[in-house]
């Protein structure tokens, strides 16, 4: 039982923690953002739901919270911009310094007086934005996503006697001499959640009275939907703070984000995008469905046109592609019948050649016969021959032998006959 209890009290603090975190968040989303501040920046979508903004006509030296003045209100320390996009980038998102752009603005969706880092010692009082890594919750105030130290020439220092100065951007501490005041420098943030609001407590004020030497009187804030009287603020000299904040009727006829105009982002941005709480970055889950389902309804408008155009020209290009096709198909037949010529041609040349290299026609069986005929006819003629031949020589052999003693008989007795008559001469000689 007591286990019951113990879930369905937390199940209750959670939901007032997220009804006080939502109603924070009321009254703006991005689509209002992108009418109102594309005319002093350019807009860059770095990642998939992360947009940024860089602002136009800008000095090099420029950076946030430059432009301005503090005051000390009943919600803490308020940043009072003189910049016509201040009303906007200095009380809602987050500034990164990127390597590649420069300065660029994240929006969010949570207002506060300003949304700045701080550091202090008994001569100077600094301030730099707070990055996208950087959310606020209700119980516990500021936490990093990573492990965050912001460089040194993020910072704006200052004096204590100028700081709540109106031309703050004059006593503006020069950047070069900024890592000796940040190394001897305390740091702070000390946001906290107070009657419905976000409150920034930052430095101390009393503590800023008595390095100052003069109290800070804490002045209202007046919030109104009317930009004309934001303008016109400066010349009043009211306890009151004039803050601009849309209405919901306001927020609700801004036109829908043309995703097409945002330029695309560049893979140099130093920006660690998965460190990024990107439910921020689009704004919240029904608002980036908005924007989705009226991108996709654009979408279908210029589907619908280019399949109207698609069709006609796939009606026109359909007795093409069939007059096409039956050319391909007889070229295919002319080239496998030549295939087929060709390799009949081989075949018969293949028959042609022997083992010995001598060619030969390809016979029928009928002159197959009668070539086997003719071979076993001359090879008995040969016989025939060959066994006339044996007995020719046999015979000459003997004859020659039974003739050989006669001829030599013959042969003596010629030549005796001629050596006669020389006898008889020498007998008459002598």
């Amino acid at each position: 039982m007591k286990k019951l209890v113990l879930i369905s009290m937390l199940v209750l603090a959670a939901g007032a923690v997220q009804a006080k975190q939502s109603s924070i968040r009321i009254g703006v989303n991005f689509d209002y953002f992108y009418t109102s501040l594309s005319p002093h920046g350019e807009w860059i979508e770095l990642d998939r739901d992360v947009v940024v903004w860089r602002p136009f006509n800008v000095r090099h030296s420029w950076s946030p919270y430059s432009e301005g003045n503090w005051v000390w209100t009943t919600d803490g320390w308020y940043w009072d911009s003189y910049e016509p996009f201040g009303w906007a980038t200095y009380h809602y998102g987050r500034w990164f310094c990127d390597d590649y752009y420069g300065w660029v603005w994240m929006p969010d969706y949570e207002w506060a007086p300003a949304w700045v880092e701080w550091r202090y010692n008994d001569n100077y009082i600094g301030w730099a934005p707070l990055p996208p890594y950087a959310s606020f919750h209700i119980d516990f105030g500021i936490r990093f996503s990573m492990g965050w130290h912001s460089r040194h020439h993020y910072w704006n220092f200052v004096g204590y006697r100028h700081f709540g100065h109106r031309n703050l951007n004059v006593y503006i501490v020069d950047r070069s001499t900024n890592v000796n005041i940040y190394n001897n420098t305390k740091y702070r943030t000390n946001y906290r959640y107070r009657d419905g609001r976000i409150y920034n407590g930052g430095v101390e004020r009393n503590y800023v009275e008595r390095r100052s030497g003069r109290r800070l009187a804490e002045r209202r804030i007046n919030t109104t939907s009317n930009y004309s009287d934001y303008k016109s603020r400066r010349g009043n000299n009211s306890r009151d703070v004039t803050v601009y904040r849309p209405s919901s009727t306001q927020v609700e006829r801004s036109r829908s984000v043309d995703r097409t105009k945002i330029t695309k982002g560049s893979s140099r941005s130093s920006l660690d995008v998965s460190k990024v709480n990107r439910s921020r970055t689009g704004g919240n889950s029904s608002e980036r469905s908005n924007v989705r389902s009226n991108e996709s309804r654009k979408v279908e408008r210029k589907s619908t046109k280019s399949e109207s155009k698609s069709t006609s020209i796939r009606k026109n290009s359909a007795g093409k592609s069939k007059d096409a096709k039956k050319s391909i198909s007889r070229k295919k037949s002319n080239k496998s019948e030549s295939s087929r010529i060709s390799k009949r041609k081989s075949n018969k040349n293949s028959y042609k050649k022997s083992k010995s290299g001598r060619s030969y026609k390809k016979a029928s069986p009928s002159s197959r016969k009668k070539s086997l005929e003719t071979k076993s006819d001359k090879s008995r003629s040969s016989k025939k021959k060959s066994s006339y031949k044996n007995q020719s020589t046999s015979k000459s052999k003997s004859y020659s032998k039974s003739v050989k003693p006669s001829s030599a008989k013959k042969s003596k007795s010629k030549s005796s006959s001629r050596k006669a008559p020389a006898k008889k001469s020498s007998k008459r000689t002598r």
